[in-house]
């Protein structure tokens, strides 16, 4: 996967969470976004858990999801970021 086929999935994955959160305000029905969206973030976390190729707003998506919905437990969450001067 390239790096902007990377960004591009992890914007349609905002997209798509925020027009289900957007359907469940609706309708009142329950909607439970953390097992619908579960395997797709995991997908794209995995692909690059360095965050090396993913763009300044593509880590801010990545971050707030994370935060929101706790797809991968947090002390796993970020340990392979890599930050240069640091290695």
């Amino acid at each position: 996967m390239t790096p902007q086929e990377l960004n591009r999935d992890i914007k349609r994955l905002l997209k798509a969470i925020v027009k289900r959160v957007e359907e469940k305000h609706e309708t009142g029905c329950q909607i439970d976004i953390y097992r619908e969206f579960y395997n797709e973030y995991k997908r794209l976390y995995y692909t690059d858990r360095e965050f090396e190729d993913m763009n300044r707003q593509s880590i801010r998506i990545m971050v707030r999801l994370q935060i929101k919905y706790r797809f991968i437990t947090h002390h796993h969450f970020g340990l392979h970021i890599t930050v240069e001067g640091l290695a």
